[in-house]
């Protein structure tokens, strides 16, 4: 059996690897952390599964290898195996149930169905952890011990191997139910058992007692529920006269009741009788009170209107003043004040038009006479600088434009305007002047705009007051005011109010009077009904007889009535609890005489049980006997072997060590057999990998397994390290070894 190839797609930190192995030693060195455990992981992983349960994600292999990359979880393993060679394939997922499993026989490719999803299990004949204490060696457990498994593989029993495994388990079993059933332990079922028996014992011893018990009570029993009878007879009494009393108690309270309402009725009808008398007529109906006050606030509302409408006496004086002045229209000072300002306009022409008027004679004689004196003297100096030719031309063009001055024409529009203007000023004058004497105005010129503006806001102010009074006159209800308080002031003497100083007075009077009135007649209305109540009651005779002077003291009688009652609730509570415990001792009693029979069956069963106890121990015994002699058969060639491969590691003899029936080896050292947890860790790493390889050619008589060996020289010094180098070389020509190693001189030791 070889291992040929494998493909990691993904698997720890290892991805998209591919490693090939040939037969003999392969080795694989590499760094630290490179994945050289994980690909040892990875073989074992391909051929068992991964280990479940651990809840830590370093312990739980399928969290732990989970692909760090991401990416297909699993890869492929082809094996050889009975001259057959194989193609192993596994995916993983979350859970197991979601993983993957392909097992394909290279020569047809199709699925090979002679192998379990638990391949290693028939490739090996051991299940996953005797794997990892044989063939599959790491370094931080080189240590060797047995199982049933493997156990039955020494043995060379491979049929009877289910059995083997079972043999702890069975073993587990019986020491469980040993334990179960101790008599020496509290826990024990045999220990309770006889602990059940003592009681039952005692109990049953008590039955007598118990008769006596039960006598007595019963005496004590009928005692308290007479004491109870009597107490009860006496409640009973004192409940009912408390009813009598409540009775009397009850008439004399309502008798002081009438009285009290005869008391207040008398009251009640004084204080109406008072309030009817601030009335001379019958009291006004809410209807009528009301229309009266609706006739003041429309009173009021009129008055306020008056004042707003009606002129003041400032302003009647000043319409009085004003009218006497006989004022002109307003159109009419309109008029004269547009003439003022047409006046002011023809002034300023006039007087623009005036110093025009006065040169124009003047200027027409003189520029002829310039323009003459000018080509004069142009004229010599041409005749002087030119000559007399051009004296000539310029004396005659003078004379030319000296004759078109004196043609140009007068202005003859300027001067019809002016004249025009100046008459126009003269009528506006004889009409301003007529108007300043109608209305008495002692202002002329400049002055008279500013006296019209004032007469025309004297006039505007005239006409304003005039249209106020003209409004107040025609449009104020003045009969509707004085129908309204004549109405009212008669409703305020005909109830007795004209004495108050102003009618919302008198008014609030009324109101105040009547509402007192209708105060008094519902207090008095209440207390009559409530008299009326108390005399149309039946008992209304008994009520009268009732006598003051009879009251029973009830919280006398209460605290007797509770006194007794405390006493009963505790006879009644005695009698209770005598009851119960008559019928417990009674229960008791009845459970003793079903005891007797119980006491007697477990005494049967435990001498049953003590029987069955003693054959469990018996069977335990040789059933471990039979163990160690099955055991013994291959301690000698186990023994054998393992001094083989120790020698062949150490170079020492190592007639030293033993091996128990328990597959533990021991050391004889100082005259005394020690067990290997006192040595050093690198001899009994050295010790545990003998013994494995021992343990693995023991098993595989036949065909040779591949054995993984995963560092495990770390904790052995360098002479020991060079001898287990030497070893793997000796191995790899019967098996095909995996040796893992980081450690580059190791390498080359095995490589020469």
């Amino acid at each position: 059996m070889r291992l040929i190839s494998c493909h990691i797609e993904n698997f720890g930190i290892l991805s998209g690897k591919d490693f090939e192995f040939e037969p003999g030693l392969n080795l694989i060195c590499l760094p630290n952390g490179s994945g050289k455990s994980t690909l040892a992981a990875f073989v074992r992983v391909m051929l068992y599964g991964f280990e479940e349960g651990a809840r830590d994600d370093f312990k739980n292999e399928r969290r732990r290898y989970c692909p760090w990359q991401g990416g297909v979880y699993g890869g492929s393993l082809k094996f050889e195996t009975g001259g057959e060679t194989y193609v192993l394939e596994r995916t993983f997922g979350a859970t197991a149930k979601k993983d993957g499993f392909s097992l394909r026989d290279e020569k047809t490719n199709l699925e090979y169905g002679g192998f379990s999803s638990v391949p290693g299990e028939v490739l090996f004949g051991l299940d996953s952890a005797s794997f990892k204490r044989t063939v599959f060696i790491s370094q931080s457990d080189c240590e060797a011990y047995s199982t049933d498994r493997i156990n039955s593989r020494l043995g060379n029993m491979t049929d009877m191997s289910g059995d083997m495994d079972s043999f702890e388990r069975a073993d587990g079993a019986l020491a469980d139910l040993l334990n179960k059933m101790s008599p020496t332990r509290k826990t024990g079922s045999l220990y309770r058992l006889k602990d059940e028996i003592g009681d039952l014992e005692r109990t049953v011893r008590e039955g007598a007692a118990l008769d006596d018990e039960l006598e007595t009570g019963k005496a004590k029993l009928l005692e308290a529920e007479e004491t109870r009878d009597q107490l009860e007879r006496r409640q009973k009494s004192l409940r009912e006269f408390q009813d009598r009393a409540g009775k009397v108690n009850a008439l004399i309270d309502i008798r002081k009741s009438y009285d009290e309402a005869c008391a207040e009725y008398s009251g009640r009808k004084a204080d109406f009788d008072k309030a009817r008398g601030l009335f001379r007529a019958e009291p006004p109906e809410e209807p009528e009170l009301k229309r009266a006050e609706n006739n003041f606030s429309r009173i009021n509302e009129l008055k306020l209107r008056a004042a707003e409408m009606k002129p003041t006496p400032d302003e009647t004086a000043e319409l009085n003043e004003l009218e006497k002045r006989r004022l002109p229209e307003l159109e009419e000072i309109d008029q004269k004040i547009s003439l003022c300002g047409r006046r002011s306009q023809l002034v300023s022409r006039i007087k623009a038009a005036e110093p025009q008027m006065n040169r124009t004679g003047a200027h027409r004689l003189a520029l002829p006479a310039v323009i003459a004196g000018i080509t004069a003297i142009l004229s010599v100096a041409a005749f002087l600088i030119l000559g007399a030719a051009a004296g000539a031309i310029c004396a005659a063009i003078g004379a030319v434009i000296a004759a078109a001055c004196l043609l140009v024409p007068k202005d003859r529009d300027a001067e019809s305007q002016y004249k025009a203007d100046k008459s126009e000023l003269e009528e506006i004058d004889r009409e301003l002047g007529d108007f300043i004497k109608k209305a008495g105005l002692g202002s002329e010129g400049e002055e008279l705009t500013g006296a019209l503006y004032k007469l025309k806001s004297e006039a505007e102010r005239l006409y304003t007051l005039k249209e106020k009074r003209r409004r107040f006159e025609e449009e104020f209800p003045m009969g509707e005011l004085s129908e309204t308080e004549s109405e009212l002031n008669g409703f305020l003497v005909k109830h007795g109010i004209d004495g108050c100083g102003s009618a919302d007075e008198g008014l609030r009077v009324l109101r105040q009077n009547l509402s007192g009135l209708d105060n008094s007649r519902r207090e008095l209305e209440r207390a009559a009904q409530k008299k009326d109540a108390l005399e149309g009651r039946e008992d209304f005779a008994e009520i009268l007889a009732a006598d003051p002077n009879g009251r029973v003291d009830m919280e006398g009688l209460i605290a007797e009535i509770r006194e007794v009652s405390e006493e009963l609730k505790n006879a009644d509570s005695a009698v209770e609890n005598l009851k119960r415990k008559q019928d417990g001792l009674r229960q008791k009693r009845d459970e003793i005489d079903g005891e007797e029979e119980e006491l007697n069956e477990k005494k049967a069963l435990l001498a049953r049980e003590k029987k069955r106890y003693e054959l469990l121990g018996e069977t335990r015994s040789m059933l471990g006997k039979a163990r160690e002699n099955l055991t013994s058969r291959y301690m000698e060639p186990l023994l054998k072997g393992f001094r083989k491969y120790y020698s062949m590691m150490n170079g020492q003899d190592p007639e030293a060590y033993d091996i128990d029936a328990g597959i533990s080896l021991g050391i004889h050292e100082a005259g005394e057999r020690r067990e290997l947890r006192f040595l050093s860790q690198g001899r009994r790493d050295l010790a545990g990998i003998c013994l494995r390889m021992a343990m693995v050619e023991a098993i595989y008589q036949g065909e040779k397994p591949f054995v993984i060996f995963d560092d495990p020289f770390t904790n052995l010094d360098e002479v020991r390290t060079e001898g287990g180098l030497d070893f793997l070389k000796k191995l790899s020509r019967e098996y095909q070894i995996l040796y893992f190693t980081c450690h580059s001189g190791r390498a080359e030791l095995v490589e020469t």
